[in-house]
């Protein structure tokens, strides 16, 4: 297993190693090395005690209008109308008194 550990110095020689959920643990030691030993044992620790880091796969629920995507590419008034909304949008924009 590999995990993704943010090792840095701490107060005076002390390092600091730690990783994220779902472990979210922390562990210090005189030196990297003792930093990274001392965080291994807390986590082979919690292993052992019966934690399990699984992936699980979910469905993907499809957007409800991704059915209707495209539906207008072929409309011959489509150009027309995103052009009149172009038009629409920049006299709006210049108008200062529009709200």
């Amino acid at each position: 297993m590999h995990l993704t550990i943010l090792l840095e110095p701490a107060d005076g020689q002390i390092h600091r190693a730690s990783c994220g959920s779902p472990l979210d643990m922390e562990a210090e030691g005189a030196s990297r090395e003792e930093a990274l030993g001392n965080l291994r044992d807390q986590i082979a620790y919690k292993i052992r005690s019966g934690v399990e880091i699984l992936t699980l796969e979910v469905d993907t629920v499809e957007h409800p209008w991704k059915q209707f995507a495209g539906t207008l590419k072929e409309d011959p008034l489509f150009e027309e109308w995103v052009q009149a909304m172009a038009q629409y949008r920049a006299s709006i924009e210049d108008d200062p008194n529009a709200s």
